[in-house]
């Protein structure tokens, strides 16, 4: 079947995710037939208009969409006989951590609430300090305050935000990652890897955060464990193209940090030319 790209991203990016989807569209390019979308035009037909039709399968480039967006685009696409490469379903199961959890491996204790109590008792539950974040999203580069609660008070405090905002609040068992560094604004930048698979076939990798990093190589035996803990996390949440991103502990375990769907995962260090030219060798039929 044939294989189309549909990207959502700016022609002159100034952010991080902007550049990360510009350059992941510039080398998609180079190995599949690229259209350009805008889901910022409300009515989803007028946006694809121009789409062909398939038989195809669709992967998408560009920041998280609403998920009422993205099932849209499912339908609209499925009337021109494209499909995307994800289901609406299996897209929030690899991005909702309430829905991932499940199929997690190895990964920090986690609750979830959507009132201050129930929040209040999962957090007493699983013991401070905990990580606090929404259910696709943390704000761990505004640094350690906005997203670590060592009380009661200051567990209030986040999540109120994030319920206030009309998102759920996922609480989960802060660990110590590995680090030679820290952001700015204080927040440690753990040994952490990213990984891009379809089903459970390894695409790309590459370490998480931007910039040298003397705790960025691997070991053979090193790169085995994460790859397999990757893999382990794809046979079990069953989403084709999914991420994750994988960290060790400073008592040297590796650890599942969480999933998403990689049609919007930024790219962190992975090579786009890789990824791409293993992903269409991976969709050739």
């Amino acid at each position: 079947m044939k294989t189309i790209v549909l990207s959502d991203a700016p022609d002159q990016p100034v952010t991080t995710n902007a550049q990360d989807t510009h350059a992941s569209e510039m080398a998609a390019r180079l190995f599949l037939p690229t259209y350009k979308f805008n889901t910022k035009v409300p009515d989803i037909e007028e946006a694809l208009w121009y789409i062909p039709r398939g038989p195809a399968r669709a992967i998408m480039i560009g920041c998280i969409p609403k998920p009422e967006y993205y099932q849209g685009m499912y339908q609209t696409l499925l009337a021109k006989d494209v499909t995307l490469i994800n289901t609406p379903e299996e897209s929030l199961r690899s991005q909702r951590l309430d829905e991932a959890y499940p199929h997690l491996v190895k990964t920090p204790l986690t609750g979830w609430a959507t009132t201050l109590p129930e929040a209040e008792k999962v957090a007493a539950a699983i013991g401070y300090p905990v990580f606090i974040k929404g259910r696709t999203r943390s704000k761990k580069t505004k640094g350690w305050k906005h997203c670590v609660a060592v009380s009661p008070s200051e567990l209030a405090e986040l999540v109120k935000v994030i319920l206030e905002a009309g998102d759920m609040a996922i609480i989960r068992r802060c660990v110590s990652l590995r680090h030679e560094r820290k952001t700015d604004e204080g927040f440690p930048l753990g040994r952490e890897f990213r990984i891009m698979l379809y089903h459970d076939q390894i695409m790309a990798m590459g370490y998480y955060w931007d910039g040298p990093d003397p705790l960025a190589d691997l070991t053979e035996d090193e790169k085995a464990t994460v790859l397999g803990l990757a893999q382990e996390v794809a046979r079990r949440i069953k989403v084709p193209f999914l991420v994750v991103d994988i960290g060790q502990q400073t008592d040297g375990e590796w650890i599942v940090v969480e999933s998403g769907d990689a049609q919007f995962a930024g790219l962190s260090q992975i090579n786009p030319l890789a990824l791409w030219g293993a992903l269409s060798e991976a969709l050739a039929d």
